[in-house]
């Protein structure tokens, strides 16, 4: 076995100093990798990162998996991953003990208010979820949910400063539709959140006790494609009092869309807005509408790779994820700088033995620096195929966590 966590995170630790990237100007550019490692605890086997969550540069939480040490031969993956959760206190990064169940979400304010939605039971036609909170010294269930018969479904979920959180339910209703809720935690009970009947909701982001997103389609109960019903996209603000509508003009849109939903959303300054969507249909559109000065329009942009998240800068623009491999594009007043993705030691890729992990990013608060997880492998001498995927199985999967690029 290659002594891999050596070789792989030597670098600083994961809230080393910032550099700056270059200044743009069109046509967009990039500047030299100004990603750092962050020094883990080395593990021989499979190990992942596939989900972040950052309350301040010294509480970040990063959620994966952990497999025994691969068969020898072949080396494969055994199929027995443990989940793993690891927390950084501006120290060191160290394995903690997480909830019950499987954690699907995470979502951190601070020290004493990190949420997560957790996935329970072995049949995957009856789950159970729950919405969990760590309040600094142990994890309570907030609220249960059931994904099968005509219990509620646990969707997405953001905590917020005051000690409180939101989560977006799902509940199935007598005629086999699905009506989706909102539910809003204030530090001492849960409150309903009046939404729109045809309002299906894909993520949730809280900027500020007062100052919540919710994003994804109104449906408009046509079928379109087989059972796939029609929509357009749907944005709306609580703003302390009540959730208000932001409307989508249909000219920002791209044509013959049939059922466009919103999946990420960035807010930036002066009312900008960065929103991704796809159509549910069959994927004709996958891109990102942009408000700027108050006017619609579809970005073009940079790279043509499959956009995996938009990620907020903390200076009011938006970062633009393609996944660990790719340049990371910044986007800001019109103009895109590019970063280069981190660098590998000789003879790894990013992702796993079956190339498919891609990770998870987000904004450390406080800071203009984005932290990244995932994984990083060494493919394995010969042709050894893995049973499971028929791809090529790799001798380690390491997870790995970067922190970059600093100044936009």
């Amino acid at each position: 076995m290659l002594p891999r966590k050596g070789a792989t995170l030597l670098l600083a630790a994961v809230l080393g100093m910032a550099v700056a990237a270059p200044a743009s100007a069109a046509p967009a550019r990039q500047s030299p990798s100004t990603w750092s490692y962050a020094e883990l605890s080395p593990h021989d086997g499979y190990d992942v990162f596939h989900v972040v969550a950052a309350a301040g540069p010294s509480d970040i939480w990063a959620v994966g998996a952990q497999d025994a040490a691969m068969t020898t031969p072949p080396k494969v993956l055994r199929g027995t991953a443990t989940q793993i959760l690891e927390h950084f206190d501006g120290t060191a990064w160290r394995r903690v003990a997480g909830p019950p169940g499987g954690i699907l979400e995470l979502s951190a304010s601070g020290p004493g208010n990190v949420w997560a939605i957790t996935r329970h039971g072995s049949n995957p036609r009856k789950p159970s979820f729950r919405a969990v909170r760590w309040d600094g010294r142990r994890w309570t269930t907030m609220h249960a949910g059931s994904g099968s018969g005509s219990g509620s479904a646990l969707k997405s979920m953001a905590a917020t400063g005051d000690g409180g959180a939101w989560l977006a339910t799902t509940t199935r209703t007598s005629n086999g539709r699905t009506r989706d809720g909102l539910l809003r935690y204030t530090g001492t009970r849960w409150r309903t959140v009046p939404t729109p009947k045809n309002l299906e909701i894909s993520t949730i982001v809280a900027r500020g006790k007062n100052d919540v997103w919710v994003v994804g389609r109104y449906d408009s109960g046509k079928a379109v494609y087989d059972d796939t019903t029609g929509g357009v996209p749907a944005v709306l603000r609580w703003d302390g009092r009540s959730l208000k509508r932001v409307p989508v003009p249909e000219r920002a849109m791209p044509r013959h869309y049939k059922a466009l939903n919103v999946t990420g959303i960035v807010v930036g300054k002066g009312g900008d807005l960065w929103l991704t969507c796809d159509d549910v249909t069959d994927g004709s559109f996958r891109g990102v509408l942009y408000r700027h000065a108050g006017k619609w329009r579809k970005l073009t942009e940079p790279d043509r790779s499959l956009l995996e998240r938009i990620i907020p800068d903390g200076r009011g623009g938006a970062w633009f994820d393609y996944g660990l491999s790719r340049p990371m594009w910044h986007h800001r007043g019109g103009k895109w700088t590019g970063t280069a993705p981190p660098e590998l030691p000789a003879g790894r890729t990013f992702g796993d033995f079956t190339g498919t992990v891609s990770g998870d990013a987000t904004l450390i608060p406080g800071t203009t620096r984005i932290v990244r997880v995932g994984a990083s492998s060494v493919p394995i001498e010969g042709k050894v195929i893995s049973p499971q995927t028929m791809l090529p199985s790799y001798n380690s999967t390491d997870r790995l966590i970067v922190t970059g690029p600093g100044e936009a």
